[in-house]
């Protein structure tokens, strides 16, 4: 897909006006079926230059053709509008409402130009969401230009835990918290979701599909009527000279030790659906356990699998799903040849000594700590101490 970039120090505006020649656009699933539009544009560190793709160019377009208006927000640590003006028009026929949809491009093309690149520091992806749903207004549609990696507010990916998070977890925890912006009828698009700048480091896949999840299960949660993503190009170049955004970091898996036990989080390949004992990516959760095949199949004595979980639900759920977890990594293993005699599994619920109380003050689930009690610890011998 082509794209057209807002791109160096001086911001250059990429929307068309009508009649100017372009890429064919597709049509956007989820926005633009009727009312306002807003833009959240986010020109800041650690992101490309913002782009506004054909699609995005037709969908401004059609929105002022039916005599709606399109507004903008600057997304940085305080987001704030920065087009509000409502489009009208006395035009009585097609060419003079093209006419003045062309004037009303160049007039909100020069107000990104002048005031999207950040202000103030770090990224308030909510906040943003917030300023736009008012200016949207009900049965509107928003559009965020942005890697939606917010590193402030109340949903910051910056906190250990929450970038890979279970998305129903989170979204419990904003909702129940009313931490969430109301969405109420508003179309939402994330476009370049997940595509960062030095000096952030990309996006593992899974971690790239778990923010599309978080923010699409959020915005559908805050009463959006429907909640898309779009991806970017590849490795852009950052805009020079913005105020600081924090990096964010990355969750990596931890080699497999030689002897010892070996803990596979559900934050990781070998994770499972919220509430089930199948897993979230069947292929790479087979994987990772046929790279430990080979040892357990050679150990002396046999290996224990231990399921545990979060808190929430309780032991009488808890623990019949924590063994059914244990027994589904069993089962991979015994057909990577793993011999089934050498393996015992059980599960233990909460009941094990690196359980972390996963329990806010007020009685929600800390997502986070909540995603790190649930694993499949692979018992293997000790290591010998020298």
């Amino acid at each position: 897909m082509r794209r057209t970039v807002l791109a160096g120090v001086a911001l250059t505006a990429a929307l068309t006006a009508c009649g100017v020649d372009q890429p064919p656009a597709k049509p956007l699933a989820c926005v633009g079926d009727g009312g306002s539009l807003a833009l959240v544009i986010g020109a800041r560190s650690n992101s490309p230059a913002p782009v506004i793709s054909p699609e995005l160019n037709a969908l401004i377009r059609k929105v002022l053709m039916a005599r709606h208006s399109v507004y903008a927000v600057r997304l940085d640590g305080d987001p704030q509008p920065i087009y509000s003006t409502r489009f009208t028009s006395t035009a009585a026929n097609t060419p003079a409402l093209e006419a003045s949809v062309n004037r009303h491009v160049t007039d909100i093309s020069a107000a990104i130009n002048a005031q999207a690149k950040a202000v103030k520091a770090e990224a308030d992806v909510l906040k943003a969401l917030e300023v736009a749903a008012r200016m949207a207004g009900d049965g509107g549609s928003i559009v965020v230009v942005d890697s939606a990696l917010a590193t402030m507010g109340d949903l910051n990916f910056t906190q250990d835990g929450v970038l890979d998070a279970d998305p129903d977890d989170l979204t419990d925890h904003l909702v129940g918290g009313k931490l969430l912006p109301d969405l109420t009828g508003r179309r939402v698009l994330f476009d370049g979701l997940g595509v960062a700048a030095d000096p952030q480091v990309d996006l593992p896949p899974r971690v790239s599909e778990n923010l599309g999840q978080i923010w699409t299960k959020a915005a559908t949660a805050a009463g959006a009527a429907c909640a898309e993503i779009t991806t970017g190009p590849g490795r852009p170049t950052a805009m020079p000279g913005l105020p600081p955004v924090a990096t964010i970091a990355m969750p990596t898996p931890t080699p497999a030790p030689p002897c010892g036990d070996v803990v596979l989080q559900n934050a990781g390949d070998v994770g499972f659906i919220r509430g089930k004992a199948d897993f979230r990516h069947p292929a790479a959760a087979t994987a990772t356990l046929r790279g430990l095949a080979p040892d357990l199949t050679r150990a002396n004595r046999p290996v224990e699998l231990i399921g545990t979980t979060s808190s929430e639900g309780g032991d009488a759920i808890n623990r019949p799903l924590s063994q059914a977890r244990a027994d589904r990594v069993k089962e991979i293993l015994v057909s990577l040849g793993v011999p089934e005699n050498k393996i015992i599994a059980r599960g233990v619920a909460t009941d094990w000594p690196d359980h972390v109380d996963d329990t806010l003050p007020d009685g929600r689930l800390d997502p986070a700590k909540a995603n790190q009690n649930r694993k499949v610890v692979i018992r293997r011998e000790q290591c010998q101490k020298p």
